[in-house]
């Protein structure tokens, strides 16, 4: 059950992909983070009453290592960071092509979780090599198209995703699940918005409606059910089995891509999502 999870996620996150893309036609990234997170946190205040209501108890009976609000609060700077920059990179590239940049933290992860002290799998280090061909079938192109401006804010995305993931990994087990997602929703949503006025972002209700089903589809669907199912599936996989499943989010988004905004997939770019999904399932064989 938890990879399904994991996996739901990654599906609802490859669709947001394409509705980032078209968000940069009407909001500026800061503003559309900060309501897409607004509405993020508010779809999830029935579920919240619920978990406080009837699941209101401790995990693991373990000391928590922060109260629940400063816990949401650091994650919340890494998520902003991290989704700030890819939807800065939205503006200069495409929704595939950004999917797959973004899956650059399924190599990092493994080697920041065996630096603080987490084994290496075999079958986790065959699986990343198997992802890495892929995104090298998606990422470069037979006409020797190169990075952009925005390929390179993706990239730095991923990394300070792979820090989020190893976050969420070792937390996760002490906090109510839902709740914890709920309030670093809320202060996304604020720090975004702050950062918004900061960039200079004009931001009026003409504006979101323009962007609103973007913004509704990213903050229900693509934040509060998909973070959830991952804060929830991570609890009982480890991180880098965990990065490689929601590193299928590559092959959904150029699906979406496809289906949505019309990219077309080449062979070379069908080659790449067959060795990506390689690399996800050869990362749930278990060697002794």
């Amino acid at each position: 059950m938890d990879r399904i999870l994991l996996l739901a996620a990654a599906l609802l996150w490859g669709g947001t992909l394409s509705a980032q893309r078209i968000s940069t036609q009407f909001l500026g990234a800061f503003s559309f983070m900060g309501v897409r997170y607004l509405a993020g946190f508010l779809s999830m205040l029935p579920i919240v009453y619920w978990e406080q209501r009837y699941h209101n108890h401790a995990i693991d009976g373990e000391k928590k290592p922060f109260s629940l609000v400063l816990a949401a609060a650091i994650l919340a700077i890494f998520l902003t960071a991290g989704t700030g920059f890819q939807q800065l990179g939205m503006f200069y590239t495409t929704a595939g092509k950004a999917g797959f940049i973004t899956s650059l933290y399924i190599v990092i992860v493994p080697f920041f979780a065996y630096f603080v002290g987490q084994p290496l799998r075999r079958t986790a280090i065959i699986g990343s090599l198997l992802a890495m061909i892929g995104m090298y079938f998606l990422a470069y192109p037979t006409d020797g198209a190169s990075f952009n401006r925005g390929d390179i804010l993706i990239a730095i995305c991923s990394v300070v995703w792979s820090i989020y993931i190893l976050l969420v990994d070792r937390w996760a087990v002490h906090y109510a699940g839902f709740t914890l997602v709920a309030v670093e929703f809320f202060f996304a949503s604020i720090y975004n918005l702050v950062l918004s006025q900061l960039a200079g972002e004009v931001i009026t209700l003409n504006h979101i409606e323009a962007a609103l089903w973007p913004i509704l589809y990213c903050g229900f669907l693509g934040g509060g059910l998909a973070y959830s199912f991952q804060f929830i599936g991570q609890r009982g996989v480890g991180p880098t089995e965990a990065s490689l499943l929601l590193s299928s989010e590559t092959v959904f988004s150029v699906i979406g891509g496809w289906l949505i905004l019309g990219e077309i997939l080449s062979g070379r770019e069908l080659v790449g999502c067959l060795f990506m999904l390689m690399g996800i399932i050869s990362s749930q064989i278990k060697i002794k």
